[in-house]
């Protein structure tokens, strides 16, 4: 099982520099917050002429919103989920847990089923 977990969300923009085609990776909270970054602006400047939203891996991978969505999934960082588990620690007495347990471990593998097949969002993340 991989360590790998997203941490943030990225624009792999592609520009020309000098009459070079250049590509850089722009990190932030999420897109728009790297879209307000005056170093986008710049880039923008020197002919953006093509952008990919996607995520930072904690291995310096630029991965699409896809794959990152698996990676989330595997590495326990949604939202949705993280709050069902949740739903299990706040039960107080052991009998009660196992009833939540039951109810709640079908419910993640809903939702991870649910969440599978689609494109991770920043919202998606905890």
């Amino acid at each position: 099982m991989s360590n790998e977990k997203i941490v943030c969300a990225a624009i792999e923009v592609k520009y020309s520099m000098g009459g070079e085609c250049a590509i850089g990776i722009l990190c932030g909270v999420d897109y728009q917050s790297i879209r307000d970054n005056p170093i986008f602006s710049s880039l923008y400047d020197n002919n953006i002429y093509s952008e990919k939203h996607g995520f930072m891996t904690n291995s310096g991978r630029f991965v699409d919103p896809k794959e990152a969505m698996n990676i989330a999934i595997n590495a326990g960082q949604l939202k949705v989920i993280i709050e069902k588990e949740n739903e299990y620690f706040k039960c107080s007495q052991l009998e009660e847990r196992q009833e939540v347990l039951d109810c709640i471990v079908s419910d993640i593998l809903s939702l991870q089923n649910f969440y599978k097949d689609r494109d991770l969002t920043t919202e998606d993340l905890y």
